[in-house]
């Protein structure tokens, strides 16, 4: 898949740009630090504002394939390139979770990318989501996403930024946090583990079907709990797939910091009645993926 003109493909990539997918709370900050400590790579955490140039007034993160036109892939794929001519080189990665409800669109701006997709046991998901809203807002991530937005474009990001700073302002938890599937406002009311289940199932669901229609040369996915358990196999395969050279620091960090107890984690921290609220908009997924309800 690409723009549909040679000239946006112009500003190329020495090497191809790996895009780490996977929901919110799935591992994938720690991944982007493994990333970020490989030399040779030059890795961005979450450039949401860069991605929504796509469509800057959605309400939504489900941007449409059909959005990536050859402007809109050519100012994206340039401001990664700035990001790679800035830090002097290198293989451009980055991760944003709300990027699972949009994979076939940066599949589009980016059609020579891998892809990396971690999948995680979606109630340990949850555990971690409701901690994390209840956190609030984190002002210094906020400050770095506004500079992040040139000054002609805040209009655009007016409404959510207000939400935000509002929660901010008052000491309130935020309304919603993580990737935002269509039809989220529709579910905000709901109990906490239907509202968080269906959250999880929409973002990956839609991940995995994209990923399933790219060839398989391009994808690399694997459990978060294979990584706790087996870091050194599986960080291996991920760094064979990356074709990274110095990818023996990626796979001894993982070894080192790999912590299985993770895995179980949400069986003592997680509100079973947020897990029965949830089941029901989880089960179709965590069958799919192998996981089971006991």
């Amino acid at each position: 898949m690409d723009c549909g003109l040679g000239n946006v493909l112009s500003v190329t990539f020495r090497s191809p740009p790996i895009v780490l997918l996977g929901t919110h709370r799935s591992g994938t900050s720690w991944l982007g630090r493994l990333f970020d400590a490989c030399p040779g790579t030059v890795y961005w955490p979450e450039p949401r504002p860069i991605w929504m140039r796509g469509d800057p007034r959605r309400d939504d993160d489900a941007i449409p394939p059909d959005r990536a036109t050859p402007e809109v892939c050519r100012s994206i794929r340039e401001a990664f390139q700035s990001r790679v001519r800035g830090c002097g080189g290198g293989q451009f990665c980055e991760k944003t979770p709300s990027n699972c409800l949009r994979a076939e669109f940066v599949a589009r701006v980016l059609p020579e990318a891998k892809f990396v997709l971690v999948v995680r046991d979606g109630r340990s998901v949850l555990r971690s989501s409701d901690e994390m809203q209840g956190q609030g807002i984190n002002r210094r991530r906020l400050v770095a996403r506004l500079r992040e937005v040139p000054p002609w474009k805040w209009p655009s990001y007016a409404p959510v930024a207000a939400e935000t700073l509002w929660a901010k302002l008052f000491g309130r938890k935020m309304s919603w946090w993580g990737p935002k599937p269509k039809g989220w406002r529709e579910v905000m009311d709901q109990p906490k583990g239907a509202r968080l289940g269906w959250q999880w199932s929409e973002t990956l669901r839609t991940a995995l079907d994209a990923m399933e229609r790219l060839s398989p040369e391009q994808v690399f996915q694997f459990r978060y709990e294979e990584m706790m358990s087996s870091p050194k196999k599986t960080m291996g395969d991920l760094v064979d797939f990356c074709g990274f050279q110095h990818g023996q620091i990626m796979i001894d960090r993982a070894v080192q910091e790999a912590d299985p107890s993770r895995i179980h984690r949400w069986r003592s921290e997680l509100d079973p009645q947020v897990v029965r609220d949830a089941r029901p908009e989880m089960q179709s997924l965590m069958d799919r993926l192998g996981y089971s309800f006991d």
